[in-house]
């Protein structure tokens, strides 16, 4: 039987998870078995080879000495790398061929390269093709529409991989996933290259760490405005401070910390309201945002400030059940009312110290605990948020990462019936395992 050529072409799409969230979090063993399934349906006859093969050609995966890679426990590393350069070759020769279908189809290219510095990943024990390959990988992809880059730059090879990068162009590129771990400065300026040959990016996610503690001033690349049509932006404090406009960003995950500020630079203000004034605000067309690391504690600074800075918002992932939080939810909130008039989605997070409820810390105990007093307090934010509809309760980020932790969401649901919940669901497992959803 035969089917139309745009029914062969949507399910051979369905077996791949293409969206630029999906990307982001895909493994090099996800992208495998997509591959694997791909195949077989190219099996089936030509009609299906036809129009699965640029599907399969769509995306690569270079994924090596990641934390979830067990190669560091072996004896002998070796035969683990020669697998991946060998691996790397079969992509190369497939890029290499006159006309290939490969080069024009692939859209998304994900490296992700972090050996561990206790381990023996030296330039000795990695084959010598290895890094070349990947060089090269990057050399002929010039129709990419998508990259995640992500390196321990520590390792010299690495290290002039990520030079290289800073050298080319991809017209086409709009999603960006950038993270490097150094010790200097220097690598630093070559991603800022980089971003300045890409104006056309819409997402973009970076992450640095200087294990020299130098923080590089991307402030000073503000005047250029290299990323004038950003949709969606992950960044710490620094990175943000980039930002010439937000004329078009919709989307902000902001990886919060703790800021040591003088008090003479302070000029009277609260620590809070210098932090976004550092920004390219008013975000007005903000409608979603993520904070983590540091959260915000919803009292009437932080609802002035997010109003002054987010008036659009409409989901905010991040706030703190603090005993401040409690507190002022006693008081007459109405007045805030008008602050996120649009909010209709809130998560905050519990830390078990803030809210002064003494629990045991075994892998029986459930977190967040039970709480009557904060329950109360959550069910009376519609008085603060009138188009609010739901509300997430979840354990503070980085808390409690035992093993066979038991952790708790809460959801409640505000309906013109009423309230509805709290909702609950239970999870054990590390934090890094732990999921979100809705009951």
């Amino acid at each position: 039987m035969t089917l139309p050529v745009e029914l062969y072409r949507t399910i051979a799409s369905g077996l791949r998870e293409s969206s630029a969230d999906a990307l982001t979090w895909k493994t090099r063993k996800e992208w495998m078995e997509e591959n694997g399934a791909l195949l077989s349906l190219m099996s089936v006859s030509r009609a299906w080879m036809r129009e699965a093969l640029p599907i399969l050609y769509s995306e690569i995966f270079v994924e090596a000495f990641s934390p979830e890679d067990d190669a560091h426990r072996e004896e002998n590393s070796n035969p683990r790398l020669e697998l991946y350069a060998n691996q790397l070759s079969d992509i190369l020769m497939a890029l290499r061929k006159p006309g290939s279908r490969f080069v024009i189809n692939l859209k998304a290219l994900s490296i992700d390269l972090h050996p561990k510095e206790s381990t023996r990943y030296r330039d000795v024990v990695v084959p010598p093709g290895f890094f070349a390959c990947i060089h090269e990988i990057l050399s002929l992809n010039s129709h990419l529409q998508y990259l995640r880059f992500s390196v321990n730059a520590q390792m010299i090879p690495l290290s002039a991989i990520f030079i290289h990068l800073s050298t080319l162009r991809f017209p086409h590129l709009r999603v960006l996933r950038l993270g490097l771990l150094t010790a200097s400065n220097e690598l630093t300026i070559e991603a800022t290259k980089f971003l300045r040959k890409h104006s056309e990016l819409k997402d973009v996610s970076l992450w640095f760490y200087d294990f020299s503690g130098e923080s590089y001033p991307w402030r000073q690349l503000r005047h250029e405005d290299p990323l004038p049509n950003l949709e969606r932006m992950h960044a710490t404090f620094e990175e943000l401070r980039m930002l010439a406009s937000s004329k078009h960003l919709t989307v902000l995950q902001y990886d919060r910390e703790i800021l040591a500020v003088p008090e003479s630079e302070l000029d009277g203000r609260n620590i809070l309201d210098w932090e976004f004034s550092q920004f390219c605000g008013p975000f007005i067309h903000v409608t979603h945002l993520f904070i983590s690391n540091e959260y915000i504690v919803l009292d009437g600074v932080g609802l002035r400030m997010l109003a002054r800075q987010f008036p659009a918002l409409e989901v905010l992932d991040g706030a703190e059940c603090t005993r401040e939080f409690l507190s002022f939810m006693k008081i007459n909130t109405e007045d805030f009312s008008s602050c996120l008039p649009k909010l209709h989605t809130l998560t905050i997070y519990e830390v078990l110290d803030d809210i002064g409820v003494d629990h045991p810390l075994d892998i029986d105990t459930p977190f967040p605990p039970d709480n009557p007093e904060r329950d109360i307090a959550l069910c009376s934010l519609p008085r603060l948020f009138p188009a609010l509809l739901t509300v997430v309760l979840r354990g503070e980020e980085n808390w409690i990462a035992r093993e066979n932790a038991l952790h708790v969401v809460r959801a409640w649901a505000f309906e013109p019936e009423g309230i509805f919940g709290p909702y609950v669901r239970t999870f054990r497992g590390t934090r890094s395992k732990y999921i979100d959803y809705l009951a």
